[in-house]
Parts: structure tokens; sequence; C-alpha cells
């Protein structure tokens, strides 16, 4: 007698196994995925990495580094050494405000309040302001000669003083791929799978440093873009936040300048002039993409700058930029004014929002 039982559709029995099959490839790229993980843990705990500067940027660097494997020594100095030594290293990601944890263990980061004469460290990476830059160099010094070093840096005014401090035809430089602020003891900061390290030597050179570098950082799973032209690409970024800041500021946000269509025009006519002063100046906007984004219909313009200020932890990120880089950024408006007024150019929008104490 025939079961009145349905049978199951062949169609039902395909998803099914399929189901089966998707959850174990996925399976098996964790597990693959936690054993590269593991692996490179493993490999990296030969690697010796000194980090000079706890703020936002060191801080997040030292961390994310640590938390690869390698042996990383952290310089603070003052209150936040004190700070460090005695709570430790606390870092939260600024998407998600959870508070970043070790990998692996052990990883814990060596604070220090000063290094050793003679040290030897595959990388040294400077995440101080550009006002605190020249006070490093005693420390630099003090280091293996050989010892690749990083200025994390985001002041082209500062290239040329190091370059004669250290007498040396090149620096390394370095712009960070992450940014937020600091409260207390606990640093907030975006994680560094958002973007990429920018590094390249100040005369568009290739060398071992900067491919040791370069190594060393991606061995410990970031991102690393190699600039050759690190000088126009850290002028033209100083010309963007320029022009950025002096609205920001106007309006104490950046939330608040995003709320109003004619402060967005003010920002994009600014950027448009500080662009332009750079290349009459005779430095490329690098990369040139920065310049045709202000190509298009200005509606477009207002919009896209409107929606890139929604997210909420942008604000933490501007502002905190605009606020802690007031000395650099007043320098670079100077500057610019400087070079406009060389070039025999008006700049009515820059001369604008200078900042106080500024001669237009």
């Amino acid at each position: 007698m025939p079961s009145d039982r349905p049978r199951p559709s062949p169609y039902r029995l395909l998803g099914l196994l399929g189901g089966v099959g998707l959850a174990g490839l996925a399976a098996a790229a964790f597990v693959h995925q936690q054993r590269q993980k593991a692996q490179r843990h493993a490999r990296n705990q030969m690697v010796q990495v000194a980090v000079l500067g706890a703020g936002v940027v060191g801080s997040t660097y030292a961390l994310y580094l640590a938390r690869a494997g390698m042996d990383v020594t952290l310089l603070a100095r003052g209150g936040r050494y004190v700070a460090l030594r005695d709570r430790g290293l606390i870092v939260r990601d600024l998407l998600t405000r959870r508070r970043l944890r070790w990998a692996q263990r052990p990883a814990p980061v060596r604070v220090v309040s000063a290094l050793p004469h003679g040290a030897a460290f595959d990388l040294v990476i400077v995440a101080v302001r550009s006002t605190q830059m020249m006070d490093m160099l005693d420390t630099l010094k003090s280091l293996d000669p050989t010892t690749p070093v990083v200025f994390m840096q985001s002041d082209p005014g500062i290239v040329g003083a190091l370059i004669q401090a250290l007498g040396e035809p090149s620096v390394l430089l370095g712009f960070p791929a992450t940014g937020g602020s600091r409260t207390q003891d606990t640093v907030y900061s975006l994680p560094l799978w958002t973007g990429a390290t920018i590094l390249g030597e100040s005369d568009g050179s290739s060398t071992p440093r900067l491919r040791q570098a370069a190594a060393v950082l991606r061995h410990a799973g970031l991102k690393v873009e190699i600039q050759r032209q690190m000088l126009p690409w850290l002028r033209t970024h100083a010309a963007m936040r320029v022009a950025l800041a002096g609205v920001v500021r106007r309006n104490g946000g950046v939330r608040a300048m995003a709320r109003d269509s004619g402060e967005i025009m003010l920002y994009l006519g600014a950027l448009r002039e500080a662009l332009t002063v750079l290349e009459a100046s005779g430095t490329p906007v690098t990369p040139a993409a920065h310049k045709a984004a202000l190509q298009g219909p200005r509606w477009l313009q207002r919009l896209l700058v409107r929606a890139a200020s929604l997210p909420y932890w942008v604000e933490t990120v501007v502002d905190d930029m605009v606020r802690s880089s007031d000395d650099e950024l007043r320098r670079a408006h100077a500057h610019l004014l400087t070079l406009a007024e060389e070039a025999g150019m008006e700049t009515p929008l820059l001369t604008f929002l200078a900042p106080q104490g500024i001669e237009v």
C-alpha cells in the first residue's frame, strides 16, 4: 500500500546539501584563517618595534603590533607614562566602543620613559605632534644607527628641519591609518583596518629602510601604501585640512558645518583655493583624484560632504584634529597665504577663514 507521506522535494534536498556544504566551507575558511593568524603571531615574536609617543596614533599602533605578536616598546612621558604604568594601555574601537584586547597571550606592551642607549629595533615609529618632533631627536641619536625610523607626520613643514637636524638627504615619512581622541586614560581610535598606512621617503627614493618598514607593518596584518611623492601628498593633505579646519572652527564642529549648505559651499570654495595655491607654487595635487572630486556639480558635492559627516565617529576624528592640531594648522594656513601672495593670487575665502593672530 503506497505511503501517504509526501516525498521530499529534490530541490529541498539540494538546498539542504548546499547549506551544509557552505557551512563546511565557512568553517574550513575560519580554521584556516585562525591557523594563519597563529603562524603569523609565532613568526612575529622575534620582531622588535619601538613606538615613540603614546597619543592616539602611537597607542593604536603599539596595540595592533603587539596583538600581532611583536615585541613592542612604547615610549611615554610625564603623566601619560604614569597612567600607562599603573593602568596599562587602554584602546577602544571608535566604531564599536569595545575595548581592544590581546588576540593571544602573552602580548603586553612594554611602557618606558626612556629607551636604552644603543638599543636596536626592527622598526621605530615616531608618533608625536610636529611641535614635539625635534625633542625626540636626542632619543633617536641614542639608537643603533641602522634602525629604520618612520616619522608619522601630517605637517610637511617639519620635514626640512628634520633633514637638517639628522644630516640626511631624506627622511622616512608616514601617515597613520587612524585618528580619534583620548579621554583621560582611554584612547578612542579608528581601527587600522579602515585604511592604509602611507609610507614614503621625502625625496621619493626606494630604500631598504622603506621596504623594511613596510614589511614589518604588513607582517602585522596592516595595509600599507608606498607613496613615491610623499611630500606633495603631505602638502595636499595639509591644504585640505586647512580648508576643513577653518570652517569647522567657525561653526564649532563638523556636524554644525554639514547642516548648513552655505557653510559647505564655503568649505568647498576654500578647498579649491587651497589646492589652486598648491599647484601655482609648483606642488602637484597628490593624488590627482582630490582635485577631480571638486569638478562635479555643486549639488552633488554638497550631498557628498553632508553624507561624509553622518557617521558618528567622523565628529570625534575631525573635531579632535582641529582642536589638538591648532598650532600646526595655523602654521599651514599662514604658509598657504604666503604662497598665494608670492604667486600673486587672491584667496578671499582662505583669508576670511584665517584664525586670529595670522597676518593677512
